[in-house]
């Protein structure tokens, strides 16, 4: 979630007494994914659809690692199956912040 605070800086400056400035920041938990859309298009059960988006990359961003997903953590239509690729990757940034990246495909 994309978060704005303004601000103001009282200083003792004779010309600038006050500073007004915003901070825009991202909160987390949040979710990033690529492609940003699952688009299935005309989707064919016989897989003859080669536009059809079947892979994407998602990462969570929170204070903890995401240690696993299942299938229950998901709303797939009974036609598809959806697969979540083993062996996450996760990264520690600045803050305590962690991302766990997933590969999920349908």
């Amino acid at each position: 979630m994309v978060k704005h605070a303004a601000c103001i800086l009282k200083t003792d400056h004779p010309l600038a007494k006050e500073w007004v400035y915003t901070i825009n920041l991202v909160s987390v938990p949040h979710l990033v994914s690529d492609p940003p859309d699952m688009d299935l298009g005309q989707f064919a059960i016989d897989g003859k659809n080669v536009d059809v988006v079947r892979e994407a990359t998602l990462d969570f961003f929170q204070d903890s690692k995401i240690e696993s997903l299942s299938l229950a953590d998901f709303l797939v239509p009974d036609e598809l199956e959806l697969v979540i690729e083993r062996g996450p990757q996760f990264k520690e940034y600045p803050g305590g912040v962690w991302r766990s990246r997933y590969r999920v495909s349908l």
